[in-house]
């Protein structure tokens, strides 16, 4: 994903880095340690429902995008995704979010 990532904001920026002739901006920014791989942000989605409040909307603002896994709760055995969808019968709440039951496919 960072790879991709990567790849399309040099296809965003790629006409400016080539006539550019003062060079790149440096950034005072330095590179974290630790690594997370495609498995540990999908664990990272999943959600319990004794979870606080601050903590889901941190997920959710790290992890809901479009091109991630949807923010997953998992509950005696059923499984909700979030969703802004409460027209549905087959949602409930947990700290003013929606989720949704997924119904699995045959």
């Amino acid at each position: 994903l960072a790879y991709q990532n990567l790849f399309n904001l040099l296809k965003l920026n790629l006409k400016e880095l080539i006539t550019n002739k003062s060079g790149l901006t440096q950034l005072p920014i330095v590179w974290g340690l630790k690594k997370f791989t495609n498995a540990d942000c999908a664990a990272y989605s999943i959600i319990s429902e004794d979870i606080e409040k601050s903590e889901l909307e941190l997920r959710i603002r790290a992890f809901q995008a479009s091109n991630r896994s949807p923010i997953q709760l998992h509950m005696n055995g059923t499984v909700f995704v979030l969703t802004d969808d409460v027209s549905s019968k087959n949602h409930i709440k947990i700290h003013g979010y929606s989720f949704e039951e997924v119904v699995p496919s045959l």
